[in-house]
């Protein structure tokens, strides 16, 4: 049971994936990021996760998904700015 639940888990993983943006899926494939933090990545907004990978690349590290919680919130009420 632990396996197919597992798999189900997995499975939309991938399919939350078609919510993200290029970059994020590029980093996916050159295992540069997991597929489960990508996963929570493309449920913010094309904007959000461009600056989520713009800061990724200045080297900030982040504990998802709480960092994602919060930047969902952040973009909805607040102008998020870099």
């Amino acid at each position: 049971m632990d396996r197919l639940v597992n798999r189900k888990v997995k499975l939309n993983r991938l399919i939350r994936m078609s919510e993200a943006i290029k970059g994020v899926c590029d980093l996916v494939d050159e295992g540069k990021l997991s597929i489960s933090t990508a996963a929570e990545m493309s449920a913010l907004k094309p904007k959000t996760q461009e600056s989520v990978l713009h800061l990724l690349d200045l080297g900030y590290k982040t504990t998802l998904p709480s960092a994602t919680e919060n930047l969902q919130r952040t973009s909805t009420s607040w102008k998020l700015t870099l």
